[in-house]
C-alpha cells in the first residue's frame, strides 16, 4: 500500500490524540526545524502500518509490538508499506519513504 500524508491528516490526528506539537501541525514552525516541514505523527504512521497489515492479512493476532523509528516522515512524502514474514508467528512491517527506508 502507498500513501502520502498531508497537513489535514496531521490536524485530524492532533485532534484525536491531543498532540498539537507544532512540528506536526504548523508549517511556519516546522520550516525552522531540522526537517523543513511538518513531520507525520509517529503513532499515526504506526496505526496506518497496522491497517496495511490487516488489509493484507485479515486473520492476525497481535500479541506485542516493537517499533523502531529510523527517520522522520514529512508531509508530502510518499510512503509504502511492505510486509516481511519472519516465521509463522512473526511479521515485520517496513515503511519505505520516497527518500529512504524508515
Amino acid at each position: 500500500m502507498e500513501r502520502v500524508f498531508n497537513l489535514d491528516d496531521q490536524h485530524v490526528f492532533a485532534e484525536i490524540s491531543g498532540d498539537y506539537n507544532p512540528i506536526h501541525t504548523d508549517p511556519a514552525y516546522a520550516r525552522r526545524s531540522t526537517y523543513g516541514k511538518p513531520v507525520v505523527h509517529g503513532i499515526n504512521l504506526m496505526l496506518w502500518a497496522l491497517d496495511c497489515v490487516l488489509v493484507k492479512k485479515n486473520n492476525i493476532n497481535v500479541e506485542s509490538l516493537s517499533i523502531l523509528f529510523r527517520k522522520a516522515i514529512t508531509i508530502g512524502e510518499k510512503v509504502k508499506c511492505h510486509l516481511k514474514q519472519v516465521n509463522d508467528s512473526q511479521l515485520i512491517i517496513v515503511i519505505e519513504s520516497s527518500n529512504s527506508e524508515s
